[in-house]
Parts: structure tokens; sequence; C-alpha cells
């Protein structure tokens, strides 16, 4: 017959192991969004469309899965501490059992180095930009796979039967489908944003090209 109930050591390795997604889930959205996404194409696209771009789609939408990813795993450490704490209690053994603590990683998108003008100069280089734009992509990835381990994570909580696992999981669940809509809808946005300044500068550079010319 299968018990009902929780096994203190696994609740505790569990949470361990839901920290370790966090971190590597907050590192992927922020530090790994910052560095190769955002501070690897400062250098290579500087307009007006480009920071608009990276304020109002890039650091809005990430600071806001962020958030959510934070207030999530918040809940999920917390609810994981409640039921333990409300077993030992319930199977009078109260000193089975000590909370958690959990750390979140107040992680902000920084697009202030996205410039209007670099030096006077406003344009893109396409391919370098493209070459940046492409690891948006991977950087959603190894998202993805933070939180891959955080199911893992839950999928021997240590809280027996009732269908307490699947809870956690579904939350966890709720930010991975989360992430791959943010990203995809970035993905797109970008590469809508580089074609129109490719377009836009190519198209100036053409005319002057010809104005020079004498034509």
């Amino acid at each position: 017959m299968a018990l009902t109930g929780f096994n203190a050591g696994e609740v505790e390795a569990s949470i361990n192991a839901i920290k370790g997604a966090y971190s590597n889930l907050i590192d992927a959205l922020g530090n790994q969004l910052q560095t190769q996404f955002v501070d690897g194409m400062a250098p290579h696209w500087a307009c007006k469309d480009a920071q608009d771009f990276y304020r109002d789609i890039i650091k809005e939408s990430f600071d806001q899965i962020i958030t959510s990813s934070n207030n999530t795993f918040q809940s999920v450490v917390d609810s994981m501490n409640s039921a333990a704490t409300s077993w030992a209690n319930q199977t009078g053994n109260s000193g089975a059992w000590t909370p958690m603590g959990f750390d979140v990683i107040d992680k902000k998108i920084d697009v202030g180095n996205i410039q209007e003008n670099i030096n006077g100069a406003r344009g893109i280089d396409e391919t370098e930009a493209k070459n940046v734009a492409a690891k948006l992509p991977g950087i959603c990835e190894n998202a993805k796979n933070a939180l891959q381990e955080a199911q893992n994570g839950v999928s021997s909580c240590g809280f027996l039967g009732g269908g307490q696992a699947g809870q956690l999981q579904a939350s966890l669940a709720s930010i991975k489908s989360n992430i791959e809509s943010v990203v995809e809808s970035a993905t797109t946005a970008s590469k809508s944003a580089i074609d129109k300044t490719v377009e836009q500068y190519g198209s100036l550079s053409q005319q002057v090209t010809t104005a020079f010319n004498g034509n």
C-alpha cells in the first residue's frame, strides 16, 4: 500500500535542487541575456529603433519574467516548508523539520548601453547584429533546462501521495511556457527591428552614394 505523508530528508534535498535550478535560471535570464544579448549588441546597433526595442521589448519582457520566476520559486519553497511543517506536526514529530531559507536574486536588465549613436554615428552592422540576435534561442534553452532541473527536483519532493508533487510541477511548468512565449515574441521583434534598421540605413546609404555620383 502506498504511503501518504512526507520524508524530511527528501524534502530538504528537493528544496536544495530547486534552489540550484533557480540560480541557473536567473543566470540565463539575467546574466547571460545581459552580457550576450544586450551588452553584445551595443557596439553593433545604435539608433532610436535599437533603444526602443531593447527598452520596450527586451527589458520590459524579461524583467517581468524574472519577477514572475522569483515569485513562483519563492512560493514553491514556502509551500514546501509549510507542508513539511504541517506534516511534521501532524505526525507528532515537530522537530523533524526546520524551515529552509530562500534568497531571491533581484536582477533587472540594464539597457543603458544601447545608444542612439556611437561617437555621432548611427546605424547597424547587419552581420554582427544578426549573430548576436541568434544567441537568444540558446539563452532560452538554458532557461528551460534550468526549469526542467527544478521540475526534476520536485518529482521526488518527499511529499507522499495526494498529488502534492504534481501541483509543484504545474507551477514551474507555467514559467517554462511563459519564457517560450516571451522569447518567441522577442526573437520575431528582434528580426523585424534589425531588418527595419538595415533597410532604412541601407536605403539612405544608396541614396547618398547616388547623390555623390551626381545622379
